[in-house]
């Protein structure tokens, strides 16, 4: 049996560039020799069926039962019913199979409430896990979803009064004007110096 690798969960609202720092963490961790696996929640909720999901213009017949968005700090944020929550479930604990094969993981998440932040508690309960917060300037963050087509308009905002409240990081990282090869080097250096 491999020793179990380790976990790091990029903690931030939509649009902070939490995918963009992933994916180039891996990359140069790649270019160092180091396999670490990425993984994102959207991995999860993408593969909801349209009728458990409900947003503007799309009313899902058992969104009650998946995701729906409410209002939350001027925006919108994510609320999942029974499925949602089990899908939720699900992410997490195939990030700790992965890292129990001993794969370093790495993934992107917006931890939107105190259950979901618990349960990330049990899934790597034993595992060396490091929480990182990816700040960004709300300004920023806005003009970056506008900028997607595929975001829900306020969800950045939502998202951005949320995710900081639940979870206490080992790293706080700011996207306001750093990149993400900046954002990928200083999160190498903090986790070499035991972060």
């Amino acid at each position: 049996m491999a020793n179990p690798g380790q976990v790091v969960i990029i903690n931030g609202p939509s649009s902070a560039g939490k995918t963009s720092v992933v994916l180039e963490f891996c990359r140069r961790r790649a270019e160092a020799g180091q396999w670490w696996l990425p993984i994102s929640v959207d991995d999860f909720q993408i593969r909801t069926p349209p009728a458990f999901f409900a947003a503007p213009g799309l009313e899902g017949p058992y969104a009650d039962q998946g995701f729906w968005l409410e209002p939350a700090g001027g925006g919108v944020t994510v609320v999942p019913g029974p499925g949602g929550r089990r899908l939720h479930q699900a992410f997490h604990r195939t990030v700790r199979v992965w890292a129990e094969q001993g794969f370093d993981v790495i993934c992107d998440e917006a931890v939107f409430d105190q259950a979901a932040a618990q349960d990330w508690r049990v899934a790597l309960e034993g595992l060396r896990c490091t929480w990182v917060a990816l700040h960004c300037d709300l300004e920023v963050l806005e003009a970056r979803e506008r900028s997607r087509p595929d975001r829900v308009p306020g969800i950045a905002r939502g998202l951005a009064s949320v995710v900081f409240s639940h979870i206490d990081p080992d790293l706080t990282l700011d996207s306001t004007t750093a990149g993400p090869e900046a954002l990928a080097d200083t999160l190498w250096s903090a986790l070499e110096a035991g972060a």
